[in-house]
Protein backbone atom coordinates (compact mmCIF):
# COMPACT_ATOMS: atom_id res chain seq x y z
CA UNK A 1 0.00 0.00 0.00
CA UNK A 2 2.85 2.29 0.72
CA UNK A 3 4.36 1.68 -2.86
CA UNK A 4 0.90 2.85 -4.20
CA UNK A 5 1.03 6.00 -2.35
CA UNK A 6 4.48 7.12 -3.30
CA UNK A 7 3.18 7.02 -6.61
CA UNK A 8 0.04 9.25 -6.41
CA UNK A 9 -0.77 11.52 -8.92
CA UNK A 10 1.98 14.36 -9.37
CA UNK A 11 0.67 16.87 -11.93
CA UNK A 12 -0.42 20.05 -10.76
CA UNK A 13 -3.89 20.26 -9.62
CA UNK A 14 -4.27 24.19 -11.38
CA UNK A 15 -2.04 24.64 -14.23
CA UNK A 16 -0.71 28.41 -14.88
CA UNK A 17 -1.68 28.29 -18.48
CA UNK A 18 -1.19 31.54 -19.93
CA UNK A 19 -4.41 33.39 -21.14
CA UNK A 20 -4.96 33.10 -24.77
CA UNK A 21 -5.11 36.33 -27.11
CA UNK A 22 -4.08 38.17 -23.94
CA UNK A 23 -3.64 42.10 -24.65
CA UNK A 24 -6.04 41.71 -27.66
CA UNK A 25 -9.61 41.67 -28.34
CA UNK A 26 -9.46 37.92 -28.84
CA UNK A 27 -8.92 37.65 -25.22
CA UNK A 28 -10.24 34.07 -23.63
CA UNK A 29 -12.74 34.18 -21.82
CA UNK A 30 -12.85 32.55 -18.50
CA UNK A 31 -15.21 29.74 -18.68
CA UNK A 32 -12.73 28.37 -21.58
CA UNK A 33 -9.70 28.86 -19.70
CA UNK A 34 -11.42 26.55 -17.08
CA UNK A 35 -12.24 24.09 -20.05
CA UNK A 36 -8.95 23.72 -20.77
CA UNK A 37 -7.51 23.33 -18.05
CA UNK A 38 -9.52 20.52 -17.51
CA UNK A 39 -9.14 19.23 -20.75
CA UNK A 40 -5.68 18.90 -20.06
CA UNK A 41 -6.15 17.25 -16.29
CA UNK A 42 -8.28 14.61 -18.58
CA UNK A 43 -11.55 16.16 -16.47
CA UNK A 44 -15.00 17.04 -17.08
CA UNK A 45 -15.42 20.74 -16.91
CA UNK A 46 -17.74 21.16 -14.31
CA UNK A 47 -16.87 18.21 -12.07
CA UNK A 48 -13.32 20.16 -12.46
CA UNK A 49 -14.42 23.52 -11.57
CA UNK A 50 -15.99 22.43 -8.53
CA UNK A 51 -13.44 20.72 -7.29
CA UNK A 52 -11.01 23.09 -7.90
CA UNK A 53 -13.57 25.62 -5.97
CA UNK A 54 -13.79 23.40 -2.92
CA UNK A 55 -9.57 22.86 -3.01
CA UNK A 56 -8.92 26.67 -2.94
CA UNK A 57 -11.38 28.54 -1.60
CA UNK A 58 -13.05 29.56 2.29
CA UNK A 59 -15.67 27.83 3.33
CA UNK A 60 -17.57 31.06 3.44
CA UNK A 61 -16.25 31.52 -0.36
CA UNK A 62 -18.04 28.72 -1.87
CA UNK A 63 -21.00 28.24 -3.58
CA UNK A 64 -24.60 28.18 -1.21
CA UNK A 65 -25.27 24.95 -2.84
CA UNK A 66 -22.83 21.67 -3.12
CA UNK A 67 -24.20 21.18 -6.67
CA UNK A 68 -24.32 23.75 -8.85
CA UNK A 69 -26.91 23.91 -11.89
CA UNK A 70 -24.34 23.71 -15.21
CA UNK A 71 -26.09 26.32 -16.89
CA UNK A 72 -25.53 29.06 -14.46
CA UNK A 73 -21.56 28.52 -14.01
CA UNK A 74 -21.81 31.02 -17.53
CA UNK A 75 -22.54 33.62 -15.23
CA UNK A 76 -18.30 33.58 -14.16
CA UNK A 77 -17.61 35.26 -17.75
CA UNK A 78 -19.81 38.46 -16.66
CA UNK A 79 -20.06 40.19 -13.22
CA UNK A 80 -21.25 39.51 -9.69
CA UNK A 81 -20.72 36.38 -7.29
CA UNK A 82 -19.85 33.78 -9.57
CA UNK A 83 -17.37 36.10 -11.51
CA UNK A 84 -15.84 37.11 -8.14
CA UNK A 85 -15.60 33.66 -6.61
CA UNK A 86 -13.88 32.26 -9.56
CA UNK A 87 -11.58 34.97 -10.05
CA UNK A 88 -10.29 34.62 -6.66
CA UNK A 89 -10.48 30.72 -6.87
CA UNK A 90 -7.82 31.09 -10.14
CA UNK A 91 -5.48 34.13 -8.54
CA UNK A 92 -4.96 31.80 -5.17
CA UNK A 93 -4.16 28.59 -7.12
CA UNK A 94 -1.93 30.32 -9.54
CA UNK A 95 -0.78 32.37 -6.96
CA UNK A 96 -0.94 35.23 -8.34
CA UNK A 97 0.26 34.45 -11.71
CA UNK A 98 -3.14 34.72 -13.81
CA UNK A 99 -5.22 37.73 -13.98
CA UNK A 100 -8.68 36.28 -14.22
CA UNK A 101 -10.54 39.59 -14.38
CA UNK A 102 -8.79 40.07 -17.96
CA UNK A 103 -11.29 36.86 -19.26
CA UNK A 104 -14.49 38.29 -18.03
CA UNK A 105 -16.09 41.01 -18.31
CA UNK A 106 -15.53 42.93 -15.13
CA UNK A 107 -13.41 45.24 -16.36
CA UNK A 108 -16.76 47.04 -17.97
CA UNK A 109 -18.40 46.79 -14.49
CA UNK A 110 -19.41 50.48 -14.69
CA UNK A 111 -21.20 50.20 -18.05
CA UNK A 112 -23.82 47.95 -16.48
CA UNK A 113 -26.00 48.04 -13.56
CA UNK A 114 -24.96 46.26 -11.05
CA UNK A 115 -26.86 42.88 -12.08
CA UNK A 116 -24.62 42.98 -15.50
CA UNK A 117 -28.06 43.34 -17.50
CA UNK A 118 -28.02 43.10 -20.69
CA UNK A 119 -24.19 41.47 -21.09
CA UNK A 120 -23.94 37.73 -21.25
CA UNK A 121 -25.74 35.83 -23.70
CA UNK A 122 -27.27 32.21 -22.77
CA UNK A 123 -25.42 30.04 -25.20
CA UNK A 124 -22.27 30.01 -26.94
CA UNK A 125 -21.32 31.60 -30.57
CA UNK A 126 -18.52 30.82 -32.09
CA UNK A 127 -16.68 32.09 -35.34
CA UNK A 128 -15.90 29.00 -37.70
CA UNK A 129 -13.33 30.65 -39.17
CA UNK A 130 -11.86 31.76 -36.38
CA UNK A 131 -11.46 28.12 -34.72
CA UNK A 132 -10.09 26.93 -37.78
CA UNK A 133 -7.19 29.29 -37.45
CA UNK A 134 -6.46 28.09 -33.68
CA UNK A 135 -6.39 23.94 -34.96
CA UNK A 136 -4.61 25.01 -38.25
CA UNK A 137 -1.77 27.02 -36.01
CA UNK A 138 -1.83 23.85 -33.89
CA UNK A 139 -3.52 25.36 -30.85
CA UNK A 140 -6.80 24.35 -28.83
CA UNK A 141 -9.96 26.33 -30.46
CA UNK A 142 -10.85 28.28 -27.58
CA UNK A 143 -14.29 30.93 -26.82
CA UNK A 144 -13.47 34.87 -27.64
CA UNK A 145 -14.79 36.83 -24.42
CA UNK A 146 -16.43 39.15 -26.62
CA UNK A 147 -18.27 36.64 -28.63
CA UNK A 148 -19.93 35.96 -24.95
CA UNK A 149 -22.01 39.82 -25.50
CA UNK A 150 -25.31 39.84 -26.35
CA UNK A 151 -24.10 42.66 -28.82
CA UNK A 152 -21.63 40.94 -30.74
CA UNK A 153 -22.99 39.25 -33.90
CA UNK A 154 -20.01 38.79 -36.24
CA UNK A 155 -16.68 38.14 -35.89
CA UNK A 156 -13.87 41.33 -35.63
CA UNK A 157 -11.38 38.95 -37.51
CA UNK A 158 -13.46 37.49 -40.56
CA UNK A 159 -16.22 40.06 -40.49
CA UNK A 160 -18.90 36.71 -40.79
CA UNK A 161 -21.75 36.01 -38.74
CA UNK A 162 -21.23 34.21 -35.56
CA UNK A 163 -23.18 30.71 -35.52
CA UNK A 164 -24.73 29.40 -32.14
CA UNK A 165 -26.35 25.58 -34.01
CA UNK A 166 -24.17 23.01 -34.80
CA UNK A 167 -24.18 22.83 -38.57
CA UNK A 168 -25.32 18.45 -38.36
CA UNK A 169 -27.88 18.34 -36.08
CA UNK A 170 -28.70 21.73 -34.91
CA UNK A 171 -28.07 21.32 -31.30
CA UNK A 172 -26.79 24.68 -28.99
CA UNK A 173 -24.26 24.59 -27.00
CA UNK A 174 -23.69 26.01 -23.67
CA UNK A 175 -21.80 28.83 -22.96
CA UNK A 176 -20.20 26.94 -20.16
CA UNK A 177 -20.09 22.88 -21.47
CA UNK A 178 -19.37 19.88 -19.62
CA UNK A 179 -17.37 18.71 -22.48
CA UNK A 180 -14.48 20.50 -22.28
CA UNK A 181 -13.74 20.50 -25.96
CA UNK A 182 -15.85 23.99 -26.73
CA UNK A 183 -15.37 23.58 -30.69
CA UNK A 184 -16.92 19.81 -30.77
CA UNK A 185 -21.03 19.55 -30.69
CA UNK A 186 -21.87 17.90 -27.40
CA UNK A 187 -25.23 15.57 -29.10
CA UNK A 188 -23.38 14.50 -32.56
CA UNK A 189 -19.87 15.00 -31.92
CA UNK A 190 -19.55 17.28 -34.83
CA UNK A 191 -16.19 19.41 -35.41
CA UNK A 192 -18.14 22.68 -35.03
CA UNK A 193 -15.89 24.53 -36.94
CA UNK A 194 -16.70 22.61 -40.51
CA UNK A 195 -19.23 24.40 -42.20
CA UNK A 196 -20.75 24.27 -45.76
CA UNK A 197 -20.50 26.43 -48.47
CA UNK A 198 -24.33 27.27 -47.91
CA UNK A 199 -23.63 28.54 -44.48
CA UNK A 200 -20.24 30.59 -45.55
CA UNK A 201 -22.20 32.47 -48.02
CA UNK A 202 -25.06 32.88 -45.05
CA UNK A 203 -22.31 34.24 -42.67
CA UNK A 204 -21.21 37.21 -44.72
CA UNK A 205 -24.69 38.48 -44.99
CA UNK A 206 -24.18 41.35 -42.02
CA UNK A 207 -25.16 44.66 -41.93
CA UNK A 208 -22.77 48.01 -41.82
CA UNK A 209 -24.29 48.29 -37.98
CA UNK A 210 -23.73 44.70 -36.78
CA UNK A 211 -20.23 45.01 -37.65
CA UNK A 212 -20.18 48.49 -35.61
CA UNK A 213 -21.00 47.18 -32.55
CA UNK A 214 -18.39 43.61 -33.02
CA UNK A 215 -15.81 45.03 -34.13
CA UNK A 216 -16.42 48.46 -31.10
CA UNK A 217 -16.73 45.61 -28.61
CA UNK A 218 -13.81 44.27 -29.77
CA UNK A 219 -11.87 47.38 -29.44
CA UNK A 220 -12.86 48.03 -26.26
CA UNK A 221 -11.87 44.67 -24.45
CA UNK A 222 -9.00 45.03 -26.11
CA UNK A 223 -7.64 48.35 -24.70
CA UNK A 224 -9.20 47.13 -21.73
CA UNK A 225 -6.63 44.10 -22.26
CA UNK A 226 -3.53 45.93 -21.37
CA UNK A 227 -2.55 47.61 -18.29
CA UNK A 228 -2.67 51.04 -19.18
CA UNK A 229 -6.50 51.97 -19.38
CA UNK A 230 -8.93 51.19 -16.53
CA UNK A 231 -12.80 51.75 -16.45
CA UNK A 232 -13.78 53.44 -12.91
CA UNK A 233 -16.72 54.74 -11.55
CA UNK A 234 -15.54 58.46 -13.02
CA UNK A 235 -14.97 57.36 -16.48
CA UNK A 236 -18.40 57.71 -17.99
CA UNK A 237 -18.72 61.05 -16.34
CA UNK A 238 -15.85 62.27 -17.11
CA UNK A 239 -16.59 61.65 -20.75
CA UNK A 240 -19.99 62.80 -21.24
CA UNK A 241 -18.37 66.02 -19.68
CA UNK A 242 -15.84 66.44 -22.20
CA UNK A 243 -18.60 65.71 -24.92
CA UNK A 244 -20.69 68.58 -23.82
CA UNK A 245 -17.62 70.66 -23.30
CA UNK A 246 -16.33 70.35 -26.58
CA UNK A 247 -19.78 70.61 -28.65
CA UNK A 248 -21.07 72.88 -26.59
CA UNK A 249 -24.49 71.32 -26.23
CA UNK A 250 -26.39 70.97 -23.04
CA UNK A 251 -27.65 67.97 -21.50
CA UNK A 252 -30.99 68.63 -22.76
CA UNK A 253 -30.25 69.36 -26.12
CA UNK A 254 -27.81 66.32 -25.70
CA UNK A 255 -30.86 64.13 -24.64
CA UNK A 256 -33.11 65.69 -27.41
CA UNK A 257 -30.41 65.04 -30.42
CA UNK A 258 -30.53 61.69 -29.18
CA UNK A 259 -33.80 60.85 -28.45
CA UNK A 260 -32.77 59.55 -24.79
CA UNK A 261 -34.57 60.14 -21.24
CA UNK A 262 -33.01 63.07 -19.80
CA UNK A 263 -32.86 62.11 -16.36
CA UNK A 264 -30.39 59.14 -17.85
CA UNK A 265 -28.02 61.75 -19.03
CA UNK A 266 -28.29 63.71 -15.99
CA UNK A 267 -27.80 60.59 -13.89
CA UNK A 268 -24.58 59.23 -15.58
CA UNK A 269 -23.03 62.73 -15.85
CA UNK A 270 -23.56 63.34 -11.64
CA UNK A 271 -22.76 60.01 -11.15
CA UNK A 272 -26.41 58.55 -9.52
CA UNK A 273 -26.88 55.96 -11.99
CA UNK A 274 -25.15 53.39 -14.03
CA UNK A 275 -25.92 53.11 -17.20
CA UNK A 276 -27.43 49.81 -18.85
CA UNK A 277 -25.01 48.46 -21.58
CA UNK A 278 -26.90 48.46 -24.63
CA UNK A 279 -28.04 51.72 -24.10
CA UNK A 280 -24.52 52.65 -23.89
CA UNK A 281 -23.55 51.03 -27.09
CA UNK A 282 -26.54 52.60 -28.83
CA UNK A 283 -25.37 55.94 -27.59
CA UNK A 284 -21.97 55.67 -28.90
CA UNK A 285 -23.05 53.88 -32.36
CA UNK A 286 -25.44 57.06 -32.21
CA UNK A 287 -22.65 59.17 -31.47
CA UNK A 288 -20.43 57.59 -34.15
CA UNK A 289 -17.80 57.29 -31.84
CA UNK A 290 -16.29 53.81 -30.37
CA UNK A 291 -17.23 53.38 -26.77
CA UNK A 292 -13.19 53.00 -25.98
CA UNK A 293 -12.80 56.32 -27.97
CA UNK A 294 -15.27 58.05 -25.85
CA UNK A 295 -14.09 56.53 -22.74
CA UNK A 296 -10.33 57.37 -23.35
CA UNK A 297 -9.59 59.76 -25.61
CA UNK A 298 -9.25 63.03 -25.19
CA UNK A 299 -10.53 64.71 -28.82
CA UNK A 300 -14.11 64.47 -29.74
CA UNK A 301 -13.97 62.35 -32.92
CA UNK A 302 -17.25 63.69 -34.54
CA UNK A 303 -19.18 66.64 -34.84
CA UNK A 304 -23.12 66.71 -34.13
CA UNK A 305 -23.67 67.25 -38.00
CA UNK A 306 -22.84 63.41 -38.13
CA UNK A 307 -24.49 61.85 -35.53
CA UNK A 308 -27.39 59.20 -36.29
CA UNK A 309 -30.48 60.50 -34.97
CA UNK A 310 -33.00 58.12 -34.64
CA UNK A 311 -36.42 58.33 -33.79
CA UNK A 312 -36.27 55.31 -31.32
CA UNK A 313 -33.33 53.38 -29.70
CA UNK A 314 -31.70 50.90 -31.14
CA UNK A 315 -31.54 48.40 -27.90
CA UNK A 316 -35.41 48.32 -28.00
CA UNK A 317 -37.36 46.09 -30.26
CA UNK A 318 -40.35 48.50 -31.57
CA UNK A 319 -42.43 45.63 -33.60
CA UNK A 320 -45.21 46.82 -35.44
CA UNK A 321 -48.45 45.17 -34.02
CA UNK A 322 -51.03 44.25 -36.70
CA UNK A 323 -54.33 46.04 -34.95
CA UNK A 324 -56.05 42.72 -34.27
CA UNK A 325 -52.89 41.46 -32.06
CA UNK A 326 -52.79 44.80 -30.78
CA UNK A 327 -56.35 44.62 -29.65
CA UNK A 328 -55.53 40.46 -27.87
CA UNK A 329 -52.56 42.04 -26.15
CA UNK A 330 -54.76 45.12 -24.63
CA UNK A 331 -57.72 42.63 -23.38
CA UNK A 332 -54.68 40.32 -21.91
CA UNK A 333 -52.79 43.63 -20.38
CA UNK A 334 -56.43 44.82 -19.11
CA UNK A 335 -57.78 41.40 -17.64
CA UNK A 336 -54.20 40.86 -15.71
CA UNK A 337 -55.15 44.58 -14.26
CA UNK A 338 -58.39 43.41 -12.79
CA UNK A 339 -56.77 40.42 -11.09
CA UNK A 340 -56.36 41.63 -7.51
CA UNK A 341 -55.02 37.86 -5.93
CA UNK A 342 -51.65 36.13 -6.38
CA UNK A 343 -48.69 37.58 -7.85
CA UNK A 344 -49.41 39.78 -10.49
CA UNK A 345 -48.65 39.04 -14.00
CA UNK A 346 -45.75 39.91 -15.65
CA UNK A 347 -45.49 41.93 -18.51
CA UNK A 348 -42.59 39.74 -19.95
CA UNK A 349 -44.86 36.51 -20.00
CA UNK A 350 -47.62 38.61 -22.15
CA UNK A 351 -44.96 39.54 -24.25
CA UNK A 352 -43.60 36.06 -24.96
CA UNK A 353 -47.18 35.31 -25.94
CA UNK A 354 -47.27 37.15 -28.80
CA UNK A 355 -43.83 36.77 -29.73
CA UNK A 356 -42.28 40.36 -28.94
CA UNK A 357 -40.43 42.02 -26.42
CA UNK A 358 -41.57 43.30 -23.04
CA UNK A 359 -40.15 46.80 -24.90
CA UNK A 360 -42.86 46.74 -27.87
CA UNK A 361 -45.14 46.54 -25.29
CA UNK A 362 -43.41 49.49 -23.60
CA UNK A 363 -44.25 51.76 -26.43
CA UNK A 364 -47.61 50.45 -27.29
CA UNK A 365 -49.28 50.02 -24.06
CA UNK A 366 -47.37 52.90 -22.09
CA UNK A 367 -50.31 52.99 -19.38
CA UNK A 368 -50.64 49.48 -18.42
CA UNK A 369 -46.75 48.62 -18.79
CA UNK A 370 -46.36 50.74 -15.78
CA UNK A 371 -48.97 50.17 -14.04
CA UNK A 372 -48.42 46.49 -13.80
CA UNK A 373 -44.27 46.86 -13.67
CA UNK A 374 -45.49 48.72 -10.73
CA UNK A 375 -47.45 46.77 -9.12
CA UNK A 376 -45.29 43.94 -9.47
CA UNK A 377 -42.30 45.06 -8.71
CA UNK A 378 -44.41 46.04 -4.97
CA UNK A 379 -45.56 42.73 -4.94
CA UNK A 380 -41.86 41.46 -4.78
CA UNK A 381 -40.43 43.84 -2.56
CA UNK A 382 -43.34 42.36 0.14
CA UNK A 383 -42.27 38.92 -1.19
CA UNK A 384 -39.07 39.14 -0.49
CA UNK A 385 -39.81 40.71 3.71
CA UNK A 386 -42.17 38.49 4.14
CA UNK A 387 -39.75 35.31 2.90
CA UNK A 388 -36.80 37.16 5.12
CA UNK A 389 -39.90 37.46 7.82
CA UNK A 390 -40.70 33.76 8.03
CA UNK A 391 -36.69 32.78 8.10
CA UNK A 392 -36.28 34.89 11.31
CA UNK A 393 -39.19 33.05 12.30
CA UNK A 394 -37.75 29.67 11.59
CA UNK A 395 -35.00 30.83 13.12
CA UNK A 396 -35.92 31.82 16.38
CA UNK A 397 -38.29 29.07 16.36
CA UNK A 398 -35.78 26.44 15.83
CA UNK A 399 -33.30 27.90 18.23
CA UNK A 400 -36.07 27.89 21.58
CA UNK A 401 -36.87 24.36 20.11
CA UNK A 402 -33.57 22.83 21.01
CA UNK A 403 -32.86 24.96 24.10
CA UNK A 404 -35.92 23.58 25.82
CA UNK A 405 -34.81 20.24 25.10
CA UNK A 406 -31.33 21.82 26.99
CA UNK A 407 -29.54 21.59 23.57
CA UNK A 408 -27.34 24.38 22.44
CA UNK A 409 -28.42 25.75 19.25
CA UNK A 410 -25.64 25.12 17.07
CA UNK A 411 -25.37 25.61 13.09
CA UNK A 412 -24.72 22.02 12.30
CA UNK A 413 -28.41 21.27 14.51
CA UNK A 414 -30.62 23.98 13.33
CA UNK A 415 -29.61 22.75 9.60
CA UNK A 416 -29.90 18.90 10.25
CA UNK A 417 -33.60 19.37 11.67
CA UNK A 418 -34.85 21.56 9.16
CA UNK A 419 -34.94 24.91 10.71
CA UNK A 420 -32.84 26.95 8.61
CA UNK A 421 -31.11 26.35 4.94
CA UNK A 422 -27.60 25.94 4.31
CA UNK A 423 -28.21 29.04 2.42
CA UNK A 424 -29.71 31.07 5.30
CA UNK A 425 -26.91 30.96 7.52
CA UNK A 426 -24.51 32.50 5.07
CA UNK A 427 -26.69 35.67 5.33
CA UNK A 428 -24.62 38.69 7.54
CA UNK A 429 -28.12 39.03 10.05
CA UNK A 430 -29.25 35.50 10.48
CA UNK A 431 -25.53 34.86 10.74
CA UNK A 432 -25.52 37.68 13.39
CA UNK A 433 -28.69 36.66 15.07
CA UNK A 434 -27.92 33.60 15.71
CA UNK A 435 -24.60 34.30 17.05
CA UNK A 436 -26.35 36.75 19.34
CA UNK A 437 -28.33 34.03 21.40
CA UNK A 438 -25.15 31.24 20.76
CA UNK A 439 -23.29 33.66 23.61
CA UNK A 440 -26.20 34.29 25.64
CA UNK A 441 -26.67 30.39 26.14
CA UNK A 442 -23.10 30.19 26.53
CA UNK A 443 -22.92 32.51 29.24
CA UNK A 444 -26.01 30.10 30.86
CA UNK A 445 -23.73 27.02 30.90
CA UNK A 446 -25.16 25.62 27.32
CA UNK A 447 -22.09 23.52 25.48
CA UNK A 448 -21.34 23.31 22.24
CA UNK A 449 -21.73 19.41 21.04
Amino acid sequence: MSRLKSHEYTCPYFLSLPIQGAGTGNVEALSSYLSHQAELLSEWSHPYTGRLLKSVLDKDDLPKEDRIPGIGLRTCNGIGVMQERFAKAIREASNGKVNPDLMTLKPIEFLSDSLGHGLLRETMYWCPSCWKDDKDKGGIPYLRLYWTLQQTQTCAIHNERLIDLCPVCGAEKQLFPKFPRQHICDKCGHDLYVVTNTQIQQAKNITDEQIWFSHAIYNLIEKLSSSHYKITDSTLPRALRRLLNMTKISPTDLAKMLHVDLRMIKGLMDNSRRPYFPAFMDMCYRLDIPPDQFLFDKDNLTSPAQWKTYPQTGFVSTKRLLPATKKRILADLRKALKIKTGPPARVSHIASKYDVRYTTLRHNFPEEYRTLTQRRSAWERQFRKDAHQAKIENLTSGIFSLVRQGVYPSERKLRDLKYVKPSDLRREDIKLLLSTFQDIYKSLGFLND
